[in-house]
C-alpha cells in the first residue's frame, strides 16, 4: 500500500526528498559558518622567520586563497582531500593520504597553483631579467587548535632555510608571534619539520619542495 502510494505520487516524493536534502545542506553550512569552519576554501599561508633587534619572530601572511574545486578540479579530488582532513588531529595537522597515486595528484595540484602564482620569476629568467628564487617547502593541513580563529584547508608554505633554522635549535619557544592565536602555528611547523626530516618515505611524502621567486626590479640607468 505504501509503495503504491509512493508510485502514485512519485513527483511529490522526489520534491520532498530534494527539499529535505537542501535543508540539511543549509543547516550544515550554517553550523560551519557559526563555528568558522570553511571546508571548501584553501588558504595558502606563507610562514616567515625574521630577526628584529636580535629576536626572532614568526610572521604569517596569506599568499592567496582559492576554492577547493579550483585547486583539485573535481568533486572526487576534493572528496579525497576532505576525507583526509577529517582524520587530522591537534598533534598531527598534516593530511595523510594512504593511496600514493591520489597523494601525488593532490600534491601536484597544490604545486601547480604555487607555480602559476610565481611564474613571473621563471619567465624573467628566460628573458634575461634578473630574478631571485629560493627553495620552499609546502604541505597540506587542517589545523584543529582551539586558538585558531578559523578552520580551513591550509597549505603551509615556508622557506626551507627558515624551517631548518627554527628547529635545528632544540628550543624554538623564544620565537615571538604577532598574536596569541598564532602561537599554535609553531607546533604545526614543528610537525612539518619532523615529517620533512623523517626517514620514513610515507611520512616525508606529506611535505614537498618548490622553487618560488620574483623578478628583481632594476633601477633605471
Amino acid at each position: 500500500m505504501t509503495l503504491d502510494l509512493i508510485l502514485d505520487h512519485w513527483e511529490l516524493a522526489l520534491l520532498i526528498a530534494t527539499w529535505s536534502a537542501l535543508g540539511v545542506l543549509a543547516a550544515k553550512r550554517r553550523v560551519d559558518w557559526q563555528q568558522r569552519r570553511f571546508s571548501q576554501q584553501v588558504n595558502f599561508s606563507l610562514n616567515t622567520l625574521v630577526e628584529e633587534n636580535g629576536a626572532r619572530r614568526l610572521l604569517l601572511r596569506t599568499l592567496l586563497e582559492q576554492s577547493a574545486t579550483e585547486v583539485w578540479i573535481n568533486d572526487y579530488g576534493v572528496g579525497r582531500v576532505l576525507k583526509a582532513a577529517r582524520q587530522t588531529t591537534v598533534a598531527q595537522p598534516f593530511l595523510r593520504i594512504p593511496d600514493a597515486r591520489d597523494r601525488d595528484v593532490v600534491m601536484v595540484a597544490v604545486l601547480n597553483v604555487l607555480s602559476e602564482r610565481f611564474s613571473d620569476a621563471f619567465v624573467a629568467r628566460v628573458l634575461g631579467i634578473p630574478a631571485k628564487t629560493e627553495t620552499f617547502l609546502y604541505g597540506l593541513t587542517w589545523e584543529r587548535y582551539g586558538e585558531m580563529k578559523t578552520q580551513k584547508l591550509r597549505v603551509m608554505v615556508i622557506k626551507r632555510s627558515d624551517l631548518e633554522s627554527m628547529f635545528d635549535d632544540p628550543d624554538p619557544s623564544e620565537i615571538a608571534v604577532a598574536e596569541a592565536s598564532h602561537r599554535p602555528r609553531i607546533d604545526t611547523l614543528r610537525q612539518m619539520y619532523e615529517l620533512w626530516t623523517s626517514q620514513d618515505p610515507d611520512e616525508r611524502s606529506a611535505i614537498a619542495e618548490v622553487e618560488l621567486g620574483m623578478p628583481l626590479h632594476q633601477q633605471p640607468g
